[in-house]
């Protein structure tokens, strides 16, 4: 097993200032027209599509999100970039953030999947290609772990999706062996995952997942086919209580976001629960740094609970947790 410790370049929150050079003084969010679809549940409905831009040619390659405050939320990309960007409407500034690098890694700084702790500041990475998870805490320190189970996961397949459920579980979902491994805590410190292959409909691939209230996750899938747009987007649920070692959990489709003018290569979700019960879902894309593809964000409504197919075992009601204790000598 690889537990590697790295020091951050200088002391300190990794959420600094950026350099003069890095930042997005000319980001431009542009908002977009497009109608819910007929196709979409009763339940769900699009309330808005913007397109993210920068001059900078660094800005892009966006594969995870995270919900920060009422005005930024924050992405990681696949050159290992943190970017702090407004929310559409409020007042913010985008900007990119001094993320230190993986420098105990001789490859792949590419982040594809992130958790992350807003109270503490704490976040756990997916790192593909190496497959390995990197757990940065606020003062700068990187903790890397690396599975052997995930190493058969192949390159450029890595923590594809990964969540914290509420009974502090880790899921992660591997995007081309179509594999999960649920860990009994946080990953650094509990390094024999549970493995299982993963059910879903035929063709698609997790990009993304997010927890819900009632401890379902939600899955954003994406299939690729040879067409213009080559990319498809689907929303898909599934229940941790179900999950066993070595038995395929299965994931079931709930909607395919069937939007032809705003369709790319979305890998990024975050959900946030309003005061009234619904779920606003934001969905951002990944333009691969490529000139042909965009940065997209999508805000979505779901009135949770109604007519969704909900199960009536949930990993927050499922005896789950795993006894913590002081695991602190785990690390070791």
């Amino acid at each position: 097993m690889l537990v590697i410790v790295v020091l951050a370049l200088a002391p300190g929150t990794f959420l600094r200032d950026p350099p003069p050079d890095r930042g997005l003084r000319d980001f431009v969010i542009t908002a977009l027209e497009a109608d819910t679809p007929d196709s979409w549940p009763d339940t769900l409905s699009l309330e808005g599509a913007w397109h993210l831009s920068s001059a900078n040619q660094r800005f892009g390659g966006l594969s995870a999100m995270a919900l920060e405050t009422q005005a930024t939320f924050l992405a990681w990309s696949d050159r290992g970039d943190l970017v702090r960007l407004p929310w559409p409407g409020a007042d913010g500034e985008a900007q990119f953030l001094d993320l230190p690098p993986a420098r105990a890694l001789t490859e792949g700084q590419d982040i594809e999947s992130v958790v992350f702790d807003v109270e503490s500041g704490t976040s756990w990475m997916g790192h593909e290609s190496p497959n390995i998870i990197r757990r940065l805490d606020p003062g700068g320190v990187s903790h890397i772990v690396q599975v052997p189970e995930m190493l058969d996961w192949g390159a450029n397949a890595g923590a594809e999706a990964m969540v914290r459920l509420p009974n502090g579980r880790f899921l992660a979902l591997a995007e081309k062996r179509l594999q999960g491994a649920l860990f009994a805590g946080d990953p650094v410190l509990y390094r024999e995952p549970v493995l299982f292959p993963l059910d879903r409909p035929a063709g698609w691939r997790p990009t993304d997942a997010a927890v819900l209230p009632d401890g379902r996750v939600l899955f954003l899938l994406r299939k690729v086919e040879r067409a213009l747009p080559p990319f498809r987007v689907m929303f898909a649920l599934g229940d941790p209580a179900t999950i066993a070692e070595g038995e395929p959990w299965t994931i079931t489709p709930f909607t395919e976001l069937t939007l032809p003018d705003l369709i790319d290569n979305y890998e990024a979700l975050a959900v946030e629960l309003q005061d009234d019960g619904a779920l606003t879902i934001w969905v951002l894309s990944d333009d691969n740094l490529s000139a042909f593809q965009r940065t997209l964000l999508l805000k979505l409504r779901w009135e949770f609970g109604r007519d969704d197919g909900a199960s009536t075992q949930t990993a927050r009601e499922a005896d789950l947790r795993a006894p913590l204790g002081d695991p602190a000598d785990r690390a070791n």
